[in-house]
């Protein structure tokens, strides 16, 4: 697939995204278990391009983990707003509650993983960035808070993305991609987050510009997606899936000033659909390079992109 086929707003009815959306969930886990079942029956003849054999498993990994931060950052952040605006209060709840844990998670594990003096600088920086953050989202909800975990959310990922590009893997050929997936799944919840923020009362020209930026780099960096198609068509489905994801969200999102509680609901739950799917990319294009570091394909000439 080279190309993305987008449709205009007009074409998408908002009353039909419900049963779109769990149509596309349905799509998304028949897509799922066939990437698993090609995987398997390729066994070690699987054979990917020259980007995929840059970068080792244990490296992957801990790309993956790091990268995710951002994404974390965000998604904390956008629950913390949904809670504040009374969205889908259990949901958001969980999102909050889900997203703390894995970022702790994920930063004991980046403690254990023997990062170089720079890096683990880079990921104290981060933790003192998310403490205002984690703090909020440990404590009751209140909109007294929203300006401290706006400031620290975006602390936070400027943070999570200095320590991603001090990791040594991260100039390699093949850990360019999952740092492109990776920062997809941030700016899903980067769109969102600024969405529900400007719902609550912050109608400044600077939040509503980041969320157009948000949705804009999105949009950008799937191109660049549907570029690498003929190199990686295991993805094609995936990529295909995510291009009718931020249609969804899009659609959704489109009534930024006063929308309905119906509507600010779509949003909420459209954007955890374009996560789950950017996820799942993210966590595909890492079982590449394991697959190939079982398989013991031989190192192909690096490729610049």
């Amino acid at each position: 697939m080279g190309k993305i086929f987008t449709r205009t707003s007009a074409q998408i009815d908002v009353s039909t995204l419900e049963l779109s959306l769990r149509e596309s969930s349905r799509r998304q886990w028949l897509l799922a278990s066939a990437s698993l079942c090609a995987f398997a029956a390729a066994g070690a003849s699987v054979t990917l391009s020259a980007q995929a054999s840059a970068i080792s498993v244990g490296a992957a990994d801990t790309l993956n983990n790091a990268t995710a931060l951002r994404m974390l950052s965000q998604r904390i952040a956008k629950g913390y707003a949904q809670l504040a605006l009374g969205v889908l209060p259990p949901q958001s709840a969980e999102i909050l509650a889900a997203s703390s844990k894995r970022f702790s998670g994920n930063i004991a594990l980046l403690r254990g993983a023997n990062l170089p003096p720079e890096s683990a600088k880079a990921l104290a920086e981060v933790e003192r960035a998310a403490v205002a953050m984690l703090a909020a989202a440990n404590a009751a909800v209140t909109r007294d808070a929203l300006p401290s975990v706006l400031k620290s959310s975006d602390e936070t990922l400027a943070a999570a993305e200095a320590l991603v590009k001090s990791l040594p893997s991260s100039g390699a050929p093949g850990a360019s991609l999952i740092a492109l997936a990776g920062r997809q799944r941030m700016l899903s919840q980067r769109a969102s987050k600024f969405y529900f923020f400007y719902q609550t009362g912050m109608k400044t020209p600077e939040v509503r510009g980041s969320y157009e930026r948000a949705l804009k780099d999105f949009e950008t960096v799937m191109r660049e997606f549907a570029a690498q198609s003929q190199e990686f068509p295991e993805i094609n489905d995936e990529v295909e899936l995510a291009a009718v994801q931020i249609d969804f969200f899009k659609t959704a999102a489109r009534v930024i000033d006063n929308p309905s509680d119906a509507q600010k609901a779509t949003v909420a739950r459209t954007s955890e659909r374009l996560l789950e799917t950017m996820d799942s990319l993210t966590r595909e294009m890492v079982a590449k390079f394991s697959l190939r570091e079982v398989a013991g394909a031989p190192p192909a000439a690096s490729k610049k992109r």
